[in-house]
């Protein structure tokens, strides 16, 4: 149904958007779009519930909502689409970063398995490079 999602823009350049996506109950994901002279590409990447039948109503609705008013003569739109779990939001800056709800046993798992992988930065980040999620 038309309005049943709403899309929050988080970033915008000459061509390309990001938006996350809503219901009226939870966040269901993001979508990056990528424009061409011609064609509009996105990724979509949606929480693992969402089923067929939604996707197809989504991805309908963001070639209204999104694509086709930012580029009514485009050719093609081609979605390429992640159906998963959110992990949370990371940042240079400890108060961009998000965790989502964990068990305990998850959260150490987590834990120890990033602190083994974790690189060493040895320059400061601009603050271009890092944004503020709006929840």
């Amino acid at each position: 149904m038309p309005g049943e999602y709403r899309f929050e823009r988080e970033a915008r350049t000459p061509y390309s958007e990001s938006y996350t996506i809503e219901d009226a109950e939870h966040s269901l994901g993001r979508i990056d779009v990528h424009y061409t002279n011609s064609v509009a590409y996105a990724t979509l990447a949606v929480h693992e519930s969402l089923s067929d039948d939604a996707l197809q109503e989504l991805i309908a609705e963001i070639d209204e909502q999104l694509v086709t008013s930012a580029d009514p003569y485009r050719e093609d739109f081609i979605v390429t689409v992640w159906r998963g779990q959110e992990i949370g939001t990371f940042a240079d800056e400890p108060e961009f970063t998000s965790m989502a709800c964990r068990t305990p046993m998850t959260l150490a798992n987590l834990a120890s398995n990033s602190s083994a992988k974790r690189p060493v930065v040895s320059q400061k980040s601009s603050e271009e490079s890092t944004r503020r999620r709006i929840s």
